[in-house]
C-alpha cells in the first residue's frame, strides 16, 4: 500500500495545502488534517478512478474558501473532513473490522495481513462520531501548543 508521502507530487500537494490552510487562518487544524489524510491513505487504490479523493476534496475546499467570507470557516473544514467519501469504505482483516478513528489503514494492513475492502452506503464511523473525534484530536494537538506558548 502506497503512503501519500512516497509520491513527491502528492507530498508537494499536501505541503501546499498546509500552506494555504495557514493563509486561511486554519493553521491549528493542520495536525488534524495530516492525521486524517494519513489514516485514510490507501483507500484511493480501490476507488473506481484511483484518485486521491481526500486530498483533492481538501484542495477544492481551499480554493472555495479563498473566495468566501471567513466566518464559520473552521466549521466548514470540520464538515468537509467528516464527510469525505473515504469514510464509506470499510476494510476487514480476518475477523477484524478497520476503524480509521483508531488506526491508519496502513497499520491495520500491517497487523492483519491481506485485507478485503467493501463500500458501505453509510459512512462508518458516522459523521457525528468523526466530528467528535476531530474536535478531540484538535484539542489534543492544539491545547499543549497553546499552553507552551503562554508559559514562554
Amino acid at each position: 500500500m502506497k503512503s501519500p508521502y512516497e509520491n513527491v507530487n502528492e507530498g508537494h500537494r499536501i505541503l501546499e495545502a498546509f500552506h494555504e490552510l495557514i493563509e486561511l487562518e486554519l493553521s491549528d487544524w493542520i495536525p488534524v488534517v495530516a492525521i486524517v489524510l494519513h489514516r485514510l491513505a490507501g483507500i484511493e487504490c480501490i476507488m473506481d478512478d484511483n484518485s486521491d479523493i481526500s486530498l483533492r476534496r481538501l484542495e477544492i475546499f481551499i480554493q472555495e474558501e479563498n473566495t468566501r467570507n471567513p466566518g464559520n470557516r473552521e466549521k466548514r473544514l470540520i464538515t468537509l473532513l467528516s464527510e469525505l467519501p473515504a469514510w464509506c469504505f470499510l476494510a476487514t482483516g480476518g475477523a477484524r473490522l478497520w476503524n480509521p478513528l483508531d488506526e491508519s489503514l496502513h497499520l491495520f494492513k500491517e497487523r492483519n495481513g491481506p485485507i478485503c475492502f467493501f463500500e458501505s452506503p453509510d459512512p462508518k464511523p458516522e459523521p457525528a462520531q468523526v466530528i467528535d473525534w476531530l474536535y478531540k484530536l484538535h484539542h489534543k494537538t492544539y491545547a499543549p501548543r497553546r499552553a507552551n506558548a503562554s508559559s514562554s
